[in-house]
């Protein structure tokens, strides 16, 4: 039996009344919790402890900002059937840059990708991760962001096989205030910087400066191409990827230097 979790982080619980009214309909079963503390971390956790309470044997995390196909959930729990993998994560496609004619995604692959990274934004993954193997969001990066790129890397050493079902699609409508060249810039900065303090979690040691020095040569080298090829019409798709890099070289600096960069406060 399906069913919808929704933990409202605002603590004056401004999305009950449209939970109730939804779970009124009657369509489908949805729970509404109120979580007063603040923080992406806080707020995951406690959608896997009430999950447990639920006896179910699938979580699936969508962002709030998302909406999924129809069979979104049925291609996950295929995935995770045929192959008898543990976490089954899919694509997230941005609507302002994606027609609504897109092809169709192919279900022709007998043996699914292995993804680098595993986010919240559409994944599906089993029980006992939480259950059996005890796995949280943690809270040091409750405000940074990145907290479910570290869960599912502790997944990852807990031996759970991740798995990429690239016919599991949701949709996400980019707001405009996110397609500026300040916001482009910040969001790639915050995630550099995050990423160096997950890089010390699980691979602390001096080894972090050298590869995240070689990391910002890179990336200031890339960016520097897109920025010539930048001059040349069409020049949008460049220019924005040398922002994305020259951001992602200066992250990479300050979070080498121990700078904290909590976009979620």
């Amino acid at each position: 039996m399906l069913q919808v979790l929704v933990v409202d982080n605002d603590a004056d619980g401004g999305a009950r009344t449209l939970c109730e009214q939804i779970a009124g309909a009657g369509a489908i079963k949805l729970r509404y919790f109120l979580e007063p503390q603040r923080g992406l971390s806080v707020v995951r956790n406690r959608l896997l402890e009430e999950a447990l309470h639920t006896g179910a044997e699938f979580f699936a995390f969508l962002d709030d900002d998302e909406l999924p196909d129809p069979d979104w959930l049925a291609r996950h729990l295929g995935a995770l059937a045929a192959t008898g993998a543990d976490v089954s994560c899919g694509p997230v496609i941005q609507l302002s840059r994606e027609s609504a004619g897109a092809p169709a995604p192919s279900t022709s692959q007998s043996v699914p990708p292995t993804p680098r990274y595993v986010a919240c934004n559409n994944v599906v993954f089993r029980r006992r991760l939480a259950a059996a193997q005890g796995l949280r969001f943690d809270m040091r990066f409750n405000f940074t962001g990145g907290e479910d790129f570290d869960f599912f890397e502790a997944s990852r050493r807990q031996g759970n096989r991740h798995i990429w079902a690239g016919a599991a699609r949701v949709y996400e409508t980019l707001r405009p205030d996110r397609a500026t060249p300040g916001y482009l810039f910040y969001r790639h900065f915050t995630g550099a910087v995050t990423r160096v303090l997950q890089e010390r979690k699980w691979r602390p040691g001096p080894g972090v400066w050298l590869r995240f020095l070689v990391k910002s040569c890179g990336k200031v080298l890339g960016g520097s191409m897109c920025l010539a090829r930048a001059l040349l019409p069409p020049h949008r798709p460049d220019l924005c990827e040398a922002i994305k890099r020259y951001a992602s070289a200066c992250g990479y600096l300050c979070g080498l230097l121990h700078v904290r960069a909590e976009r979620y406060r």
